[in-house]
């Protein structure tokens, strides 16, 4: 049930986002955000020839409760958004979802 409940958020959200960059990116679906923020992100990006880099910023706290921090920059837009998690991969799609709002 709280599977159902996360995935009905997200997909809210991410519905949200595609309806704000429809007139930008019209060939995208709701399909596209089923996929994990990362992946849409790399999707938009191969599909517009940009380049986009993720780099760790920070990796703070303690050993069995870490922070990181990473940044994702499309280098074509000179956009980029900083984001954290309690570990790489969430750090990571935080920061593709921050990205992909402020495209």
């Amino acid at each position: 049930f709280l599977f159902k409940l996360r995935l009905a958020v997200n997909l809210t959200l991410l519905h949200s986002i595609l309806n704000h960059h429809n007139y930008f990116y019209p060939t995208l679906t709701i399909m596209d955000f089923a996929k994990t923020p990362i992946n849409v992100l790399r999707n938009i990006c191969a599909k517009n020839n940009w380049t986009v880099n993720y780099d760790m910023i920070s990796a703070e706290g303690r050993v069995h409760e870490p922070t990181f921090t990473f940044r994702v920059s499309i280098d074509e837009t000179q956009s980029s958004a900083i984001a954290a998690g309690f570990s790489k991969k969430k750090a990571k799609h935080a920061a593709a979802l921050q990205a992909l709002k402020i495209l």
